[in-house]
Formats: structure tokens, sequence, C-alpha cells
């Protein structure tokens, strides 16, 4: 009897410990402070093996400490479990693709997929790594260079400053009291904050690398990234710092904000102001203006979106700024969207998780057309890879820029690379011009620039997609054919005064079903009149076509919405 009961206490202990440390570690994970939560899950793992909902967690935690083989192990134990939820094989697949097993990836997103098929994001992803070679094509397409700033840290957030870059580090300020962040991937990580470096144009490097935004401000937490508007005498600073009001939620997680601050030359920032619509129960971060500053653009992951962050704009109007507008579905997902730049006020970059990827967050692209903006494009390979790379800016020319990037190579968790490039994609997809849903795959298209001269051509593959890269500062038609099928009209394109990246085009190819046919007889006779020429004029382009009634007889392929004599 004395041996079960003390058997029977040593049980309760355990269970009343470990349902501690599941209630802590929760409470860790909820505050983003992973490596935390990620201890106590694996002691809990490593006393409970069945419990699914901890060994997601700590493929997860894994994930988010940017450890993605650490994470697969643990998924790729985990979804061969029963019941566990669906959402498991969409996250392995996700960590799949950051380790660069794409057709493995493609199979659970597949079958995630048959599990809940309303997800619009699995279809994008599928379709993606299928045309995994076009986003691999050229590395030679951009010219890739690691800056001289960076540093063992944490590195990112680029912005152009006057004659240099204003960025973010976690670096050491070699503070006597060290305050660290429980949610940076290692301990050796320090508080955001903003620092900013000249740029030799003599020699293209960086000099010294010095804190940028002293103010009056009590910054203890992170700050950075800023966005600089109206000739950089004017900013707006995303910080979790408390600098009014209270900074945290109800889980006690630190929101990120938006604060106005004027810009003094040395840098100084003052006359701090909070953004109207931000409060502590989300957070508004990365902020982007168009070229006046009456338009900013931000992330924000506010409920009532599409997903977790979304992009999100506001004008200013009347002294103040409008309700935020959510950017659309063509820009947001049900993932993450982060770091919008806004770019000749109609080119928008920004950073995802939820669009077709390479792994990881991936910088992606959309063009506006008559004030509605495009579907976003993934901007390929070298600008992305399976690692994460974010928080792209372009300089105002559009064609140079910086991104920062936890590739491998680098020196340290971030850095930040310059890119420069030359040319100007094009991703087009052949259909019907009856029916727009009805893909042709085996076409072949024609690019000739402005002189007629032939530049490149393709073949559209089985899915209707076709893709060009094409030299800035260039006019092009481009012309397409397939048996049985011809282009209406011929596309133009012009890439003079283009900021890079890339476009979206659909090809409509018109079915040759519509024909003028008859039969050229005498009056007198009734007999058919043959070699007759038979005159087709297309009143519409002013253009005529002629045939030779060989036994009395003509055809015309004749073409919708013109108007023929």
């Amino acid at each position: 009897m004395c041996s079960s009961s003390v058997l029977c206490s040593q049980s309760t202990n355990v269970f009343t410990l470990l349902h501690k440390n599941q209630k802590k570690a929760d409470l860790f994970y909820s505050q983003m402070a992973w490596r935390n939560a990620l201890e106590l899950y694996l002691r809990i793992a490593d006393k409970e093996p069945a419990n699914l909902y901890t060994r997601q967690r700590i493929a997860e935690c894994y994930d988010k400490l940017r450890d993605p083989v650490s994470s697969m192990f643990w998924y790729a134990a985990l979804v061969k479990e029963e019941n566990v939820p669906s959402s498991v094989k969409y996250e392995y697949a996700d960590v799949l693709c950051e380790n660069k097993q794409y057709d493995e990836a493609r199979k659970w997103y597949k079958l995630y997929d048959s599990d809940v098929p309303g997800d619009p994001r699995t279809k994008v992803k599928i379709e993606f790594i299928q045309n995994l070679n076009y986003y691999l094509r050229d590395s030679l397409l951009f010219k890739i260079m690691p800056l001289s700033l960076n540093s063992i840290h944490s590195d990112f957030g680029p912005q152009y400053f006057e004659d240099g870059l204003v960025f973010v580090s976690s670096r050491d300020r070699n503070l006597f009291i060290k305050r660290q962040s429980l949610s940076s991937v290692s301990d050796d990580e320090a508080f955001l904050n903003l620092y900013h470096s000249e740029l030799d144009n003599m020699t293209m490097s960086f000099g010294e690398v010095n804190l940028f935004g002293k103010s009056n401000m009590k910054s203890s937490y992170h700050d950075g990234p800023i966005a600089f508007y109206d000739h950089y005498k004017k900013a707006a600073l995303t910080t979790n710092s408390v600098i009014s009001g209270n900074a945290f939620d109800s889980v006690g997680r630190s929101n990120l904000k938006i604060f106005f601050v004027d810009v003094e030359p040395s840098g100084y920032l003052k006359n701090i102001q909070p953004f109207a619509y931000a409060d502590g129960s989300s957070s508004t971060a990365h902020a982007s203006f168009n070229k006046d500053g009456t338009i900013m653009y931000f992330s924000s992951d506010v409920q009532k979106g599409f997903g977790g962050a979304d992009i999100y704009f506001c004008r200013y109007e009347n002294g103040a700024w409008s309700k935020p507008v959510n950017a659309g579905p063509s820009i947001n997902t049900a993932g993450d969207e982060f770091y919008p730049f806004i770019s000749d006020d109609s080119t928008l970059y920004f950073t995802s998780n939820g669009h077709g990827g390479m792994g990881g967050l991936d910088n992606f692209v959309s063009n506006k057309r008559k004030g509605v903006f495009k579907q976003a494009i993934n901007m390929g390979y070298p600008l992305n890879t399976a690692s994460d790379d974010f928080s792209l800016v372009t300089d105002s020319v559009g064609r140079a820029g910086y991104f920062a990037s936890n590739r491998s190579g680098g020196m340290g968790l971030d850095d930040i690379y310059f890119f420069l490039a030359d040319h100007y994609s094009i991703i087009g997809q052949t259909r019907e011009f009856q029916n727009l849903s009805n893909i042709i795959p085996g076409a072949t298209i024609y690019a000739h620039d402005e002189n007629g001269s032939f530049v490149d051509s393709t073949r559209s593959d089985q899915n209707g997609y076709f893709h060009f890269d094409l030299p800035l500062d260039d006019t092009f038609s481009f012309r397409a054919k397939k048996e049985g099928y011809e282009i209406l009209d011929d596309f133009g394109l012009s890439t003079k005064g283009l900021h890079f990246g890339i476009d979206s085009l659909t090809f409509p190819l018109w079915k040759k079903t519509l024909f003028a046919k008859g039969r050229i007889y005498s009056n007198e006779s009734q007999e058919y009149i043959r070699n007759a020429v038979v005159l087709l004029k297309n009143l519409s382009d002013n253009k005529t076509d002629s045939v030779i009634s060989e036994k009395g007889e003509y055809l015309f392929l004749v073409r919708p919405n013109k108007k023929y004599r």
C-alpha cells in the first residue's frame, strides 16, 4: 500500500509538472518566445511522445527559429500519425520547400488540398512548383552583391536616406546592461535598432556604421524599420517600444506600431505622433509612401483581413490619414504579407509566404493597372531562394536596390544585398478567345523590337504559360500562332522608362471557325465562273484579301468584331 501511494504521488507530480509546462510553453509561444517555448515543449514530448499537439508545436518552433532541417524531421514523423490536423500537411509542405524538396512538397500540398479543397494558397503553390524551372532560369539576369555593412547578427529593412542607407540590426551596442528579445533566433541578438552608413560613390562601398534616429523617445524594445518621405524630412517608424499607453495585448505580447516623426538633417527624430489606426490589439508595421507622401502602404495583422498579416493602404486627406483599405486578394493571402515598398506609384514590391514561392519568405511584385493591382508575381532567383528573402527597396530609377536574406553564404543571421537589373520579364498565358477559361498549350510566340527585328521566340507549355526576359528601354510586338488558331491583334509592350519587374499578359488565340464562303456564277447562264478574282475588304482595318475562284467557289477566313465588304 505504501509503494502504491508513492507511485501515485509521483504520477500526480509528473502530470502536474507537465500541465504547468504545457501552459507555460503555450504562453511563451503566444508571446513569440520561440526558444523558451521549444525548451518546454521538448521536455513534454520526452515524457509524452504521443502528444501530437506538442510535437506540432516543436516543429513550428524550429521553423520559427530558422532551423528547417529540424522542423522537417519533426513534421515527417508527425504527418504519419492518425488524427493530426490537416494543417500539418500544409505546414510540412512549406518546410519541404525550405529544404528544396519541391517534388515531395507538391505531394503534400495535393494531400492537403484533398482535405481542404477551398484553400486558394494550395493551387498557386502547386502551380509554382510545376513552373519552378522558369523561376530558377538565369542567375545572370541580376547582379547580386552583399554589403560591407553587414554584421554577424541580423541586418535587414534597408531604406535610402540622403547619400546612404538606414537599416535595422540586432548587433550588440556594447551596453553595460544588455536587453535581449525572447523572439530572436539566438540569445546573442540584442533588441533591434536603426543604424546608418554613408555610401562612398567613388568606391561604391559603405563606411562606418552608426546608430540612427537619436531622439527623446525612451526606447526599450525593438525599433525599426523606418520609411522616409517629404524629401527625408518626415518618416514613419515601426516600433514596439512603450511610447504612449499600453503596448501589450491580452496575452502579454508587445505588438508593433507605426509612429510618425519629423526628421532633422542630422537624423534626430522629433514630434513623435502615433498612427491613429494603431492600437495594442494588433500590429501595424513596415510603412512605405508614394512619391508625394499622400498614400501610405503598411502591413497589419488586424482581424477581418485575408489571413495573418495583410498589406493595407490609406490616404492623407484634410490633414489626417483615412481609414485603412485592404490591398485585396491579388496581394494578400491566408498567409502573411510584409514589407510593402511602392515604386513609381504603380509598382508594389512586398514579401509573402502565402503565394507560390521557393521557400520561407519571398519577394513579390504587383503592377497597378487602371487603379487596381494585378495578381502578384514571384520575382524568382536570385532575388528569392529557399531561405527567407524580404524587405526589398529600389532607387528612384527603379532598376537597382537592396533586399535582405538569410541565404547560405552570408555573414550573419540576415544580410543586406545590393541588386542591379537590366531586363523586364513577361509571364504570359495563351487562352482561347471565345472562352478565356480554356487554356491553349503548344502555341509559338514571337517577339520583335520596334524596328521589326526578331528578338526571341518561345512556346507555351502544357498549362499555356510562356516567358520572356526583355531588354529595358525598347518597344516590342508579339505574335502567336498554332495550327487552327491565330492571334487577332498584335500585342505591344514598351519597356522604355520602366522600373525592373515582372508583368503578366493573357494572349487570347482565336479558333478559326468563322468563314465567308459562296459561289460565283453567271447571271445569264447560271453556270459557275472559274478563275474569277474575289475581293474581301476589311472595313475595320482597311485591309483587302483576294482569292481565285478555281471551281467557281470562294472561301475567306473572317475575324470577330470586324466589318467586311
